[in-house]
Order: C-alpha cells, then sequence, then structure tokens
C-alpha cells in the first residue's frame, strides 16, 4: 500500500510556493487483514500533519 501526499507551501510574495510531499509505503502480508483500518488510520494522520506542516511553514516567515 502506498500513500502520497503533496502540499503547497506558500513562500513570501513574489517568491512562488515551496512543496512538500509526505509518503509512507506499507508492505507485508498483515495488510490483506488490516489495510482497510491502517489505510484509514493513515489518511488522517497525513492530513493533521500535512495542514500541520503548511500552517507552521506559512507562519514562521520562513526565507528561502
Amino acid at each position: 500500500m502506498h500513500i502520497e501526499r503533496s502540499i503547497d507551501i506558500a513562500a513570501p510574495p513574489g517568491r512562488g510556493f515551496t512543496r512538500a510531499t509526505l509518503t509512507l509505503d506499507f508492505r507485508g502480508w498483515p495488510l490483506l487483514f488490516l489495510g482497510c483500518w491502517v489505510r484509514h488510520l493513515t489518511e488522517r494522520y497525513f492530513t493533521l500533519e500535512s495542514e500541520g506542516l503548511k500552517r507552521r511553514a506559512e507562519g514562521a516567515g520562513i526565507r528561502s
């Protein structure tokens, strides 16, 4: 199971944006039984993590 989420983080005016990509790759036989449950939890975690990363990066005034 492969899960990937990309987010665009705004840069200061005139600088464009930065893209961050979170990727997770699960392998193995336990996924046959736990795949749907694990995917649901991982999607929720990725959403929370990507929103938090975007909020911190845009609010921190990071200079490129």
